[in-house]
């Protein structure tokens, strides 16, 4: 993964709105091109660098989906467990029950909100390549 990359997911987590993630990408990889050195060497490990910002207060896009899909999973496992305890049935999808396809589903979007949070944002991108 990239020094860039690395350093984006280390802000999510701090909770820095992605206009400042953006800007602060922008500056590493300015600092860095005028100093002739990587960014690693200049400013250390992504992760100690993130920790240089103050926290904010809002998750990222796919965290906040990752955790309303978990809410709806275990609203419908607990719909499930009422069922089997009052009427000795589950919900079923095909000969499956609900509960192993939900944990399968949320185990899906988990490792998808992880791979976005690592990506850099596109506004980045975009202006790296327009700078070469």
């Amino acid at each position: 993964m990239s020094y860039y990359g690395s350093l984006a997911f280390n802000l999510r987590l701090r909770r820095v709105p992605e206009p400042k993630i953006v800007e602060v990408l922008r500056e590493v990889r300015a600092l860095s091109q005028e100093s002739g050195q990587e960014p690693e060497q200049q400013f250390g490990p992504a992760a100690t660098y993130a920790e240089k910002f103050p926290k904010g207060t809002v998750r990222s896009l796919p965290t906040r989906l990752a955790i309303g899909c978990l809410a709806i999973a275990i609203a419908i496992t607990a719909v499930d467990f009422i069922l089997t305890m009052t009427r000795e049935t589950h919900l079923q999808v095909g000969s499956v029950r609900v509960i192993f396809v939900l944990l399968a589903i949320q185990v899906v979007v988990v490792i998808a909100a992880i791979i976005a949070d690592h990506r850099v944002p596109p506004e980045f991108s975009t202006a790296s390549e327009a700078t070469r």
